[in-house]
């Protein structure tokens, strides 16, 4: 116990203090530590996208796409469902949870714009209500949803005619069709592969997205049209090798959807890899 006691006293231990963000920059306190300059890069934006509870795509595609967009992050939240059928009934009974889920990723004056990642809930709440949704979470914010980018997109490429394919139930495929059609685009052909939940989807390959795509095109369509945020069709270079087989351009949900949430935050990056719709517009 002497020797416990008379043990030699314990070396100072100098500990970095933490700082609080600063605007531009902060600057040591202690008096031992030597001054370093600490910058901060500030994002060129910051984009929010709140997916629906089932949306395990938009986890590992969009990172793959914002990697090339320097300095412009990329943050996700998912809302509440009561089941992971894919119904108007399951939208129409998580409509506010929208607003919820926004309003959980702080801070939220950060966010430059904010959009809805479920192509399906879209077309079935409508862009008002999602807006609505949307902006009560983050005000100043831009707002976009899935539905309306797929209509931006092909606006933006100059199309008019389109075939179209979606895994829904007929219901759901329908409104997806009439979503377009009300938006002045013709729906040339269509099909559907009747799939009940997005756990069945998700693991549709990329192979059997390929195979359909190709089966629902036709002479008469300009674009084919993708849809379902479920459908992993916005991997690196999938659209650019799906366009080089079809001869015309391909619109997806996650494709459109990435790009809009980009051009409506002010972004124009223009990257390779992901369709004429990023290459050129």
């Amino acid at each position: 116990a002497n020797k416990r006691d008379s043990a030699v006293p314990a070396r100072a231990v100098h500990i970095a203090p933490r700082f609080a963000m600063q605007p531009k920059m902060a600057q040591p306190t202690s008096e031992t530590a030597p001054f370093r300059p600490i910058a901060f890069t500030q994002p060129r934006a910051v984009l929010l996208a709140v997916q629906i509870p089932t949306d395990t795509v938009l986890d590992y595609e969009g990172p793959l796409l914002m990697v090339n967009i320097p300095r412009v992050w990329l943050r996700m939240q998912k809302c509440e469902f009561e089941t992971e059928a894919i119904s108007a009934e399951t939208y129409e009974r998580a409509a506010n949870n929208i607003s919820r889920a926004a309003a959980v990723l702080l801070p939220q004056r950060e966010v430059t714009a904010v959009g809805l990642a479920c192509t399906s809930m879209g077309f079935v709440l409508g862009p008002e209500r999602i807006k609505t949704q949307l902006q009560s979470a983050c005000p100043g914010a831009k707002t976009t949803d899935m539905a309306s980018a797929q209509k931006a997109a092909l606006a933006a490429l100059g199309v008019t005619r389109i075939a179209l394919v979606t895994p829904y139930i007929a219901d759901i495929a329908q409104k997806n069709a009439a979503m377009l059609s009300g938006a002045g685009f013709t729906v040339v052909a269509h099909e559907t592969m009747n799939l009940t939940h997005d756990s069945m989807t998700d693991k549709v390959s990329k192979e059997t997205i390929k195979e359909w795509a190709l089966g629902v095109n036709c002479d008469e369509a300009e674009a084919v049209v993708i849809g379902c945020s479920a459908m992993r069709a916005c991997e690196p270079h999938f659209i650019d090798e799906l366009e080089a087989a079809l001869g015309k351009p391909v619109v997806t949900s996650t494709q459109s959807f990435l790009w809009s949430l980009l051009r409506t935050a002010g972004i124009d990056d223009q990257i390779a890899g992901y369709g004429t719709l990023f290459a050129k517009h």
